[in-house]
């Protein structure tokens, strides 16, 4: 696991498109929570394991520019990157929201005409546990639940981070979202022991 960098992202609504939202929701009312071009990234909090076995643990918390640049530079000193639906939403919003400010694309991250044998290095545990069956979408808190593990949704969930936001509550939402990551470390090192990985 010394190899493998961890990480998870909360997002809020994008303070420049706060104007627009009203219209917006109305026609994406399903999808605004989602959508990289109406929210922006509040923080990344990346994890990995050292060769002493100790924790590193860096809540990037500064413009959500510079959160990205410092992820990026992140993302290239790792072979590998792990995370809980990191193909479907995770990777692909930190990507977005990149555009917007011009900044380059690492090229382990460039997604298009690649086939699954060369994104290995992304470890997605949700299609790892998901075994190629279509349909429902597993959650963390579920596969915790069901791994014995402690559920980082113990004092808020994703559908409140807006609401934390809104009352100035950003550190608890850091420290939320450590959980989140803290959490997918222990299943990622279940899923080794019982031979799923």
């Amino acid at each position: 696991m010394t190899n493998i960098l961890f990480f998870d992202i909360e997002t809020v609504y994008d303070d420049n498109h706060k104007q627009d939202l009203d219209n917006l929701i109305e026609r994406f009312w399903d999808k605004t929570d989602f959508m990289p071009e109406l929210n922006q990234i509040l923080t990344i909090c990346c994890w990995y394991i050292k060769e002493d076995w100790s924790y590193y643990i860096k809540n990037l918390k500064w413009t959500e520019k510079e959160q990205i640049e410092i992820f990026f530079n992140l993302i290239e000193k790792f072979p590998n990157v792990c995370w809980f639906n990191i193909l479907n939403f995770d990777l692909p919003f930190i990507i977005k929201r990149a555009l917007q400010y011009w900044i380059k694309i690492p090229d382990k991250l460039k997604f298009y005409w690649k086939a699954p044998r060369d994104l290995k290095h992304i470890i997605d545990l949700q299609d790892v546990y998901k075994m190629n069956v279509w349909g429902w979408i597993w959650n963390l808190d579920l596969i915790s639940h069901h791994l014995w593990i402690e559920s980082p949704k113990d004092k808020m969930s994703w559908k409140e981070v807006q609401e934390y936001h809104d009352m100035e509550r950003d550190d608890e939402i850091i420290e939320y979202c450590k959980k989140d990551v803290l959490a997918t470390m222990q299943v990622y090192e279940k899923f080794l022991e019982l031979n799923l990985i």
